[in-house]
This record gives structure tokens, sequence and C-alpha cells, in this order.
């Protein structure tokens, strides 16, 4: 079992995941905060993983409820999307959000430290 120190001190190293999820799915933000969580329990930051999975699907839901396909960014017809990314960078963990909507901000990025 690691010490608390230790943890973090592996934490600083820095990681990072991105997955694409479709918005037009029941599951997408389940899924986003799953991903979310899985990568901090992977880096020993479960500790802080209920904050994080409340960020994402805030942010995630917002995408599924207000963001617009955009013709530009999106094959026509197609699913609309969902990108979300889980970072650490020295103490500091970034969780990002975005979707295909130029109009506005739907979803975003966060910074916990």
């Amino acid at each position: 079992m690691a010490t608390p120190r230790a943890g973090a001190a592996e934490s600083s190293a820095g990681h990072h995941r991105a997955l694409t999820f479709s918005a037009d799915s029941q599951d997408a933000v389940r899924a986003a905060r799953d991903m979310v969580r899985g990568s901090l329990q992977d880096w020993r930051l479960g500790h802080i993983s209920d904050d994080a999975r409340l960020v994402v699907s805030e942010l995630a839901s917002n995408v599924v409820q207000h963001a617009v396909q955009d013709n530009c960014l999106a094959q026509p017809g197609g699913r609309r999307r969902i990108d979300v990314s889980v970072m650490t960078w020295p103490w500091l963990l970034c969780l990002g959000v975005t979707d295909e909507d130029s109009a506005g901000p739907s979803g975003g990025w966060s910074t916990v430290v």
C-alpha cells in the first residue's frame, strides 16, 4: 500500500486520457463520469474522484442538453460528439469537455487545484 506522500509524488509526473462519446447516447454523461473515475483511480487520485465526476457530469450534461452540431466541424447528419479529457500535471487536475457547437460555451475546461 502506498503512503499518501508516495501517491502524491507519483501523480505529479503527469497523465492524460481523452475519449470521444456520442452526445446522442443515453449513457454519454455516465460514460464521461466513469472515464474520469477510472482514470483517477488508475493514477491513485481516487480521493478527488467525486468532485471531478460532478464537474464532468455538469459540463457533459450541458453539451447533451444544449449543444447544436456545427456543420463546419462535423459530418452532416452525423452524431453529435462530446470530447472528454482528464489530465494531471504537477499538482493540477484539468478536466475538459468540448463539443461541436461553435455558437457558444456549452462545454468547457475546469481546473481543480
